[in-house]
């Protein structure tokens, strides 16, 4: 009997990409469930992930995006760490380079990609993903966990690989006066959503020091591009 479900939504674009995100499920080295979800009417990926979690039965989901894929000791090693009133995140690889996730996760700026070791219970407890957000319902999702007193708990092993090759992200930047990236209005409607519905502070870490919040959108690290999900 399984204790993690991986969740892969899927819209028509990802044909060629899903089955190498599913080949990794199905290597890991614990067994897992699995469940997929076509959004072939371009529902969104709000929509679609909140449709895969009402299909989960096991104690924890993981979601991983179908142009994804987790190291064959992701679900083993995260499980082994996790700790109650806790979900587990891990580093990363992006092409030949290892990412390496911050300790303390969003605040100012920090934060980790969406495949995660999450407790079932705790996602249904927020209410999942917000299917009316354009983009970034993933940081809206750890954002109310965070509030809710669902903390990071970093694993120090890169045990999930992003991959560049499939059509999700579209740039939320446009160029600024000097020809420079700048955020576009869309991404300050999102962030100033977020001010608005959580505050300008946090307690950093789930319990340390107050610390004030540069709100994130999206899923990626400094200096990354920002990306939109894009369903089509």
């Amino acid at each position: 009997m399984s204790d993690v479900t991986v969740v892969i939504p899927y819209a028509n674009y990802h044909a060629s990409l899903v089955q190498r995100a599913i080949y990794s499920v199905r290597m890991q080295t614990v067994n897992v469930d699995l469940v997929t979800i076509h959004d072939s009417d371009t529902n969104g990926a709000g929509w679609a992930r909140n449709q895969g979690l009402a299909r989960v039965e096991t104690p924890f989901t993981v979601f991983l995006d179908a142009d994804d894929s987790l190291h064959h000791q992701f679900v083993e090693h995260t499980l082994a760490a996790w700790k109650p009133g806790q979900y587990v995140y891990t580093d990363w690889i992006e092409g030949t380079k290892r990412i390496d996730a911050p300790s303390c996760v969003w605040v100012n700026g920090k934060h980790h990609v969406i495949s995660t070791l999450i407790p079932t219970a705790y996602l249904r407890a927020v209410g999942g993903f917000d299917e009316d957000l354009p983009v970034a319902e993933d940081t809206d999702l750890f954002l109310k966990l965070m509030s809710s007193k669902f903390c990071g708990l970093h694993l120090r092993e890169a045990l999930f690989t992003y991959h560049k090759d499939g059509q999700r992200s579209r740039v939320l930047l446009q160029a600024g006066e000097d020809g420079k990236p700048v955020f576009s209005p869309l991404h300050d409607q999102i962030a100033n959503g977020f001010t608005k519905k959580y505050g300008t502070k946090a307690m950093a870490c789930c319990g340390e020091n107050e610390t004030i919040i540069e709100v994130p959108v999206g899923e990626r690290l400094e200096g990354d591009v920002l990306a939109l999900a894009m369903w089509d």
